[in-house]
């Protein structure tokens, strides 16, 4: 870790502590020294018997990661690598993750249900109609919680784009718990697999368990595809009638985002206000013709030059200031973010 913390120290960060470590990555909670903000850094390795498609996968995440604009998707902030390591770094969210909310608080209740449901069906909407992108990893442990409760929907890992050319995707991966039947088929599959998953989420949310489960893979394989969902007497006919539609195993037949939004349990009062607010905050690359002179008299006063910021966030560098200007706004954006 020591060479870890004075290569981060030479980037600009200060490394706290180890948030979460496996075989594939380790995730530190770090301080950003120039505007001293907390933030996280994903540690990558670049090294082991499949050097290149590591690599590559690491680029592919980060390539994502860039295009995301979206205040209920995680804010990326900054990239770099080194010949053994590739480091992404990100907002921090500092109340966990939606499995260990789960975990403490048992089930939640419709209203709370709801009010995580409207926003990651903002955030997936955005994925699928502006960006094409299939996140295909929805699960509890990929939702985390800022300090207002609001969600951010992180770990692009495993995202990929479908368009009018490519409009399938045919590579098996997820959780196994929260993938899609026809995931198994091997016939390929597109952004419906996010609907299945955030079914799955939703009931986890409204029950505090998963509707399949299984003692190995092959087990909850079985009942994904098979079993017959047993909707607990406490949830109300609309939510059962919605989530009936999510877990829909034709996928041609699944309810879409757009009946999704038009669905009785669905809150869409709130979902336009997500919308008003998305809309109000702009897009990132705004700057070039509406220059925030605010966020821009913050980044100077850190030391920063900022002549070339509209260029480098348009071209998605990673500079000092792209970094700054990252951060201040998502400081921005989280003091004014109340749905």
């Amino acid at each position: 870790m020591c060479l870890i913390s004075d290569y981060l120290g030479r980037k600009g960060y200060t490394v706290l502590e180890i948030i979460d470590q496996s075989v594939h990555r380790t995730i530190y909670k770090a301080r950003h020294n120039k505007t001293g903000a907390i933030v996280v850094i994903k540690v990558l390795p670049n090294s082991n018997n499949s050097h290149r498609r590591n690599v590559y996968d690491h680029a592919h995440e980060i390539q994502i990661m860039k295009m995301l604009d979206h205040p209920l998707t995680v804010d990326f902030y900054d990239a770099f690598s080194d010949d053994e390591r590739t480091y992404i770094v990100m907002e921090y969210l500092p109340r966990g993750s939606l499995f260990e909310y789960i975990l403490q608080n048992g089930k939640l209740s419709e209203q709370i249900s709801n009010n995580i449901f409207t926003q990651l069906i903002s955030a997936i909407d955005y994925l699928h109609n502006e960006l094409h992108i299939v996140h295909r990893d929805i699960k509890a442990e990929n939702v985390l919680l800022d300090q207002n409760f609001n969600v951010r929907l992180i770990d692009f890992g495993l995202a990929g784009r479908i368009s009018k050319i490519f409009p399938k995707l045919d590579f098996s991966c997820g959780s196994i718990g929260y993938m899609a039947p026809e995931i198994f088929s091997g016939h390929g599959y597109d952004e419906q697999v996010d609907i299945w998953s955030t079914g799955v989420l939703l009931f986890a949310l409204l029950t505090g368990y998963l509707p399949f489960s299984g003692q190995n893979s092959s087990d909850i394989k079985h009942n994904i595809l098979h079993q017959n969902i047993e909707f607990p007497d406490y949830l109300s006919k609309d939510a059962k009638n919605l989530l009936s539609k999510m877990l829909e195993r034709n996928p041609t037949k699944r309810i879409s985002i757009q009946g999704i939004k038009q669905h009785s349990w669905f809150s869409f009062n709130q979902y336009n206000a997500i919308s008003d607010f998305t809309h109000r905050i702009g897009h990132i690359n705004s700057i070039i013709l509406k220059p925030d002179q605010l966020i821009l008299a913050d980044i100077e006063a850190l030391g920063i030059k900022t002549e070339n910021l509209g260029t480098s966030l348009f071209m998605k560098d990673c500079t000092e200031a792209t970094t700054a200007f990252k951060i201040i706004r998502r400081q921005r954006i989280d003091s004014e973010m109340l749905y």
